[in-house]
């Protein structure tokens, strides 16, 4: 697809919103999932989708990547309009720090922790989703973009070949997702928000109703069953994901972050 394609089917996106903010009331509690890519917020929102009261969309701001220009024009209106004539009860969205860095106008927003504020003036609450390892985080990633496959529906999970791995690339994004954790967690220090962590939370299947729960109270619905339809896209041990795995392990530890091989689920 062409850039002026994408560019118009993403202004065509914004202004649906836009009318919907003008012509439907906004009645639905509303929250931003806070999450950075590879912290698990698909399996969160899946699950949450589980809840016939509760409303998730993915990553609104995505399409605007590759849209000319990136800027979405009244970025309240644009993100508080999911809400609008929702027939649900709560309503939320996936919010990604560099993503709103990318598509407001700093001069006339502010910056995203500035955005995330003025959400929170306007009813807002926050779900931050935080992975703590940002070296598996990072690997993950790669190893996805390697295979062309982020997510497994589950039931057709399918044995995977490990890739060869950029150690640059890999240390570049581990330094990535610390700084973006970082700004997170700043920027929601003083707003209302309900942390979850995917080493604790999710990633454990035996730990995902009890943690759907605590999310449903924060949101103020009922507790309702859950199940995940999706599956881990590979086997969790290094050596099967990674050709050059000892490499790896001999880079991360030379740039200072050998502490992530050090956690429990560091090399698995």
């Amino acid at each position: 697809m062409s850039i002026v394609a994408r560019s118009l089917r993403a202004r065509a996106f914004e202004l649906a919103r836009y009318r919907r903010y003008l012509i439907s009331p906004i009645e639905a509690r509303s929250f931003g999932l806070l999450a950075h890519y590879r912290s698990g917020s698909t399996l969160l929102r899946r699950l949450l989708a589980s809840h016939p009261d509760v409303r998730c969309d993915g990553e609104i701001f995505l399409r605007f990547l590759d849209a000319v220009p990136r800027t979405v024009v009244f970025p309240y209106a644009f993100t508080r309009a999911g809400a609008a004539g929702s027939p649900c009860s709560a309503y939320g969205a996936v919010l990604r720090v560099d993503q709103l860095e990318k598509c407001l106008v700093s001069r006339v927003h502010g910056e995203p922790r500035a955005f995330l504020s003025g959400l929170a003036d306007r009813g807002w609450t926050f779900v931050h989703l935080q992975r703590r390892n940002a070296f598996l985080q990072a690997l993950s990633n790669l190893v996805a973009h390697e295979r062309g496959q982020w997510h497994a529906p589950r039931g057709r999970e399918r044995a995977l070949e490990p890739v060869t791995v950029d150690c640059e690339r890999l240390l570049d994004w581990i330094g990535w997702n610390e700084r973006i954790l970082a700004e997170e967690t700043a920027a929601l220090e003083r707003l209302p928000h309900l942390k979850v962590s995917y080493e604790d939370d999710l990633r454990p299947a035996e730990r995902q109703q009890a943690t759907l729960d605590r999310v449903f109270q924060f949101l103020g619905v009922p507790s309702h069953p859950v199940e995940s339809p999706l599956a881990r896209t590979g086997s969790g041990r290094l050596a099967d994901r990674v050709v050059n795995h000892d490499q790896v392990v001999e880079s991360v530890r030379r740039a200072g972050y050998g502490h992530y091989l050090e956690s429990p689920s560091g090399l698995e």
